[in-house]
């Protein structure tokens, strides 16, 4: 006898090997939904802390009264921290 699987659409021979075969593919479905819940936490606890940095980084600028912020850079650094201001409301002279 033969045994049909709907969720996979496909025939096994026996129903142990497409209950295993299922439940293989169910473990997989919530694994994959698993990391895209992770991803999407991870995601937004970076856009939180990147707001909370404009933030900041908009009052210390208003604080003290200055345009820039001394920060060591990587090689994109000054490029990197013009955008960071002018998404802030400053622009650099």
């Amino acid at each position: 006898m033969k045994y049909y699987s709907e969720v996979l659409k496909k025939v096994f021979d026996t129903v142990d090997a497409l209950n295993e075969a299922e439940s293989a593919i169910l473990n997989k479905e919530q694994e994959k939904q698993r990391r895209t819940e992770e991803l999407s936490a991870a995601r937004k606890v970076a856009e939180e802390a990147e707001k909370k940095y404009f933030a900041l980084l908009k009052a210390y600028c208003q604080d003290y009264g200055v345009y820039s912020y001394p920060a060591s850079c990587s090689s994109d650094g000054p490029a990197t921290l013009a955008k960071i201001l002018e998404q802030i409301g400053i622009k650099l002279t």
